[in-house]
């Protein structure tokens, strides 16, 4: 169990690091890639409590996890972005520098893990520290997706929420049943190809990806 706790502790460790690193870059194929690592620590996250439990669903949601966030999501991404270099930048522009951004995601771990100890919350694996970091995703992907002027980055953004709500999940009742993780998932994907749309609608009549111009909806 000891083994178990410390592999659960890196691979949490490893998807706040990867949430830090959206927050630092400029670029939405950067992102992309960022989110893809992320998801596969999530996987590897429900495996490891699958191990310390016992409990065989774990595997499944991971297996799904690898295939539909770690590959299927950023392929389509790619996908129904293709095509459109010559109309929008890759860079995306901040409403809150990165460095203020960095500074505002440690605060917010911090507060998550104030409020995640006096929750009166226990799991087999990681029950205080598992939750604080998943909730702690949670609040950042929330700035990330709101401080990104950009449609694909703030769809990477609400997707790590989603990473984050499964990571505290997990953590705290792996007896999760699995048609809920499924169901989950599937909305995942429905998101992806709704923003998809949106994404090419912008281009197309904009020749950018950024909300702004969504202000013009107002009213």
């Amino acid at each position: 169990m000891p083994v178990l706790v410390a592999a659960g502790g890196l691979a949490i460790a490893l998807v706040i690091l990867m949430q830090f690193g959206l927050l630092r870059s400029r670029a939405t194929s950067g992102q992309t890639w960022l989110y893809s690592f992320e998801s596969l620590f999530v996987a590897a996250f429900s495996t490891i409590v699958g191990l310390a439990t016992g409990n065989g669903e774990l595997y499944v949601l991971a297996g799904v996890t690898l295939v539909a966030k770690v590959a299927l999501v950023p392929w389509l991404v790619f996908r129904l972005t293709s095509g459109l270099e010559e109309r929008v930048k890759d860079e995306v522009p901040l409403s809150l520098g990165v460095p203020s951004s960095l500074i505002s995601a440690l605060l917010l771990t911090g507060i998550a893990f104030a409020a995640a100890v006096r929750l009166p919350l226990a799991g087999p694996l990681l029950p205080s520290s598992g939750f604080a970091m998943g909730l702690a995703v949670v609040l950042i992907g929330f700035l990330f997706t709101i401080t990104r002027l950009n449609t694909i980055s703030q769809l990477l953004g609400i997707l790590t929420v989603e990473n984050g709500i499964f990571l505290g999940t997990v953590a705290i009742a792996p007896g999760l049943p699995l048609l809920v993780g499924l169901l989950i998932l599937f909305d995942v994907l429905m998101a992806v190809l709704v923003f998809g749309v949106l994404v090419r609608f912008l281009a197309m009549r904009h020749s950018t990806v950024t909300t702004s111009h969504l202000k013009e909806l107002a009213g």
